[in-house]
């Protein structure tokens, strides 16, 4: 049987817009899909030569996703996940990458005061393929680490500036 994980995905964090994930079908074709932070999803061919280049995208509402989804055999979790995104529409999910010589690098969670600060929470850490979930005040950071945040637009801009070390 073959698996999701069984066919490699490429996820690129688009900051201040959402999450990009595509894989490269069999006939050359990359598809894929942005999350877009303030809700809803993008639907996008592009070609294997140029993945910046869309042949085709359509941006669809959450209910026209999770009907995608049911249509693709997907599960009533994630038909259910949808219905619960429309109803946090005011929360906004962004990820942010810890780059070298930035301030927190190898300082821990705790140090960065970023839920006081903000008002955003660190739900998870992708650290090299894997994940960190809901990680504790004393998880250190390193170079590279992409942090899975949660809060207000306003306040997800606050913590990519503060992640930076930006006044």
């Amino acid at each position: 049987m073959i698996t999701p994980r069984d066919i490699p995905v490429d996820r690129t964090p688009l900051p201040g817009v959402g999450l990009r994930l595509e894989l490269m079908a069999a006939d050359g074709n990359r598809l894929g899909v942005i999350h877009l932070q303030q809700g809803g999803i993008e639907l996008f061919i592009s070609r294997s030569d140029d993945p910046d280049l869309a042949a085709a995208s359509v941006t669809l509402t959450p209910r026209e996703a999770a009907t995608l989804i049911e249509l693709f055999g997907g599960s009533s979790f994630s038909h259910e996940l949808s219905h619960l995104q429309e109803a946090a529409a005011g929360v906004a999910v962004d990820w942010l990458t810890i780059e070298h010589g930035e301030p927190y690098v190898a300082r821990s969670l705790g140090d960065t005061r970023l839920r006081t600060r903000t008002g955003v929470s660190i739900v998870a850490v992708v650290r090299d393929g894997s994940v960190e979930p809901s990680p504790t005040p004393q998880f250190v950071f390193a170079a590279g680490d992409v942090l899975v945040a949660v809060g207000t637009a306003d306040g997800l801009a606050r913590a990519g500036a503060l992640i930076r070390g930006e006044p």
